[in-house]
């Protein structure tokens, strides 16, 4: 049964997970907390994206000969599988850890016995700890993986009458400074930002980011006609743009 100092660790992993959200494609986000066997905090890490540690790797290299006898706390249950990088189970064993804690399990992983290494060596394995806190930090990565299908957030702005614009379209924001950040934010955490041409020829949006808010998505334009213009500002060379069009549409003269 988890303690206090387990529930710290665990709210603690998931703050460090929580703003690497969008930029670890296509693996998931995820923190680590390592506590030493008197309670102590000697290590925490996340994963940063791919060809980087895995968040129980960055954790224990950190805890080193510390990590011996404690307990380990992570909002994703370790790989144990032949993955590109060495298994986190392992590191598990091998840096003498008696406990592990972790919130939600591997959406991936089809192996039953997947943590029968960690039972051999005398690791007692907990699952649950604030499961449904991190899911909701990392809803979209667990839903998307869960499902086989994207991720998909519906962004919009109207007024309290539910307009979007002026009827002449001289209002060219509704939102405030402080929402059209947020946006940003959001916008910076999904893998791609799509628009119709319905939007672009009303609006020519760029759909870039500003102010270095995070890693430019890819920017998609659904053109079933092929009525995109050249001057349009979602063309230019600033981020890649995908522009779909219908089998016989004429392509986009970009």
């Amino acid at each position: 049964m988890a303690d206090a100092a387990e529930v710290w660790a665990m709210r603690r992993a998931i703050h460090l997970a929580e703003p690497t959200v969008g930029s670890t494609g296509p693996n998931s986000p995820a923190g680590c907390v390592v506590l030493s066997a008197a309670g102590e905090l000697v290590g925490e890490g996340c994963h940063r994206g791919p060809n980087t540690p895995h968040a129980v790797a960055a954790a224990l290299a950190e805890a080193g000969y510390r990590a011996r006898g404690g307990t380990a706390v992570v909002t994703l249950e370790p790989c144990s599988g032949n993955r590109s990088t060495r298994p986190c189970a392992e590191a598990l064993v091998d840096y003498g850890i008696k406990r592990l804690s972790y919130a939600v399990s591997d959406p991936f992983s089809t192996d039953p016995d997947r943590l029968d290494l960690l039972h051999s060596h005398g690791i007692g394995v907990e699952r649950g700890l604030l499961a449904q806190d991190v899911v909701e930090s990392n809803v979209m990565w667990l839903s998307a993986a869960r499902s086989s299908r994207p991720f998909v957030t519906w962004k919009f702005a109207s007024t309290i009458d539910g307009r979007t614009a002026s009827v002449n379209g001289s209002a060219r924001w509704i939102t405030g400074i402080e929402a059209r950040h947020d946006a940003r934010l959001h916008r910076a955490r999904h893998d791609a930002v799509l628009v119709g041409t319905g939007t672009l020829h009303c609006d020519d949006p760029h759909l870039g980011l500003r102010h270095a808010v995070g890693s430019q998505p890819l920017r998609v334009v659904l053109d079933p006609r092929g009525r995109i213009r050249p001057e349009a500002r979602v063309l230019d060379d600033s981020a890649p743009t995908l522009v779909i069009t219908a089998d016989g549409a004429a392509k986009p003269a970009l």
